[in-house]
C-alpha cells in the first residue's frame, strides 16, 4: 500500500500542494487545491501533510508568543525574521483589519497589532484553524512546518549562504533546490514548473513590504508620463501613505515545530 506525504503552501486564493509516495519517490504530483481538505481527502489520502501556517492558536499572547515560534527564532538565530508573530485566535478570525488590530492589542501582553502583510495571509491561518477544530481527527495528519527551519536542518544546522529574495535570489533558490535533491527528492520534482495558476516563488502578487502597498504596475502598462507642473512637484515627491488591503500573500513549506 502506497504511503503518500504532502506539503501545502498558500498561493493566490488557494493552496499549492506537492504529494510524493514514500515507497516509490518516482510517483509524485504537484497541483493547486482550492481548500486544504481537498488535498487531505484526495485520492492519495496522505498520511502526513506539512503546512506552512501556524497551528495551535493562543487565546492570549504573552511572553513573546507561542513556544513553537520562540523555539524557531532561537534555532534560526539571525534568520529569525522569517518567523512572524501570531496574534490571538480572536484577531485571526476578525472580520476586518481594524477589528483584528483592536482584538490583538486587547489579547496580547505586551500589546501588539498584526501588520498589513500578516493580515493579508491570515485567511490561510483561519482556514487551517477552522478545519482542525471541525475535524479533530485530522490533527494526526496535518502538521505545522516552517521552510527555513527545514533548510537549516538539511544544511547541517548551518545558515544558508544566500536568501530567497534580493540580489542573491537565484543563488539562494539554487542552494535550496540542491539540498532537496540531496535529501532524496526526485530531481524532476524539484525542477518542475509550478502547477497551472500557481506563480513561481517570489511572484505571487504579494504586497510590497513598504507600508503594505501593492506592487506598482510596470512602466509600459501605466501609460505615458505626464509633465508635472511646479505646484504639484511636492506632491510627486511625497506620496500619501495608505493602508491598503492588498491581495492575500502566502506564507511559505517545511518545518516549524507544533506547540
Amino acid at each position: 500500500m502506497a504511503r503518500w506525504v504532502a506539503g501545502l503552501d498558500g498561493c493566490r486564493g488557494a493552496w499549492a500542494g506537492v504529494l510524493i509516495d514514500l515507497d516509490d519517490p518516482a510517483r509524485w504530483r504537484c497541483a493547486r487545491f482550492a481548500r486544504i481538505a481537498d488535498l487531505l481527502d484526495g485520492p492519495e489520502a496522505p498520511v502526513i501533510a506539512g503546512i506552512d501556517v501556524p497551528i495551535g492558536l493562543p487565546d492570549r499572547v504573552t511572553g513573546g508568543g507561542r513556544s513553537a515560534d520562540r523555539a524557531a527564532r532561537a534555532f534560526l538565530g539571525a534568520g529569525r525574521a522569517s518567523v512572524f508573530p501570531v496574534p490571538p485566535r480572536a484577531a485571526v478570525h476578525a472580520g476586518s483589519y481594524e477589528e483584528a488590530k483592536a482584538l490583538s492589542r486587547a489579547g496580547s501582553e505586551p500589546p501588539f497589532a498584526p501588520s498589513i502583510q500578516l493580515w493579508n495571509i491570515l485567511r490561510y491561518v483561519r482556514e487551517a484553524d477552522g478545519l482542525l477544530r471541525a475535524r479533530p481527527d485530522l490533527r494526526e495528519r496535518l502538521h505545522e512546518v516552517h521552510p527555513e527551519v527545514a533548510f537549516f536542518r538539511l544544511n547541517g544546522d548551518r545558515r544558508l549562504a544566500a536568501g530567497k529574495k534580493g540580489p542573491a535570489r537565484a543563488a539562494g533558490l539554487a542552494e535550496r533546490r540542491a539540498l532537496l535533491i540531496a535529501a532524496g527528492l526526485p530531481q524532476a520534482l524539484v525542477a518542475s514548473k509550478p502547477p497551472p495558476k500557481v506563480a513561481a516563488e517570489g511572484r505571487r502578487g504579494r504586497p510590497s513590504r513598504r507600508h503594505g502597498r501593492p506592487r506598482r504596475r510596470p512602466r509600459h502598462r501605466r501609460g505615458p508620463r505626464r509633465a508635472a507642473s511646479r505646484p504639484n512637484r511636492a506632491r510627486q515627491l511625497w506620496p500619501a501613505r495608505r493602508d491598503l488591503g492588498a491581495r492575500p500573500d502566502s506564507p511559505a513549506l517545511a518545518m516549524r515545530m507544533t506547540p
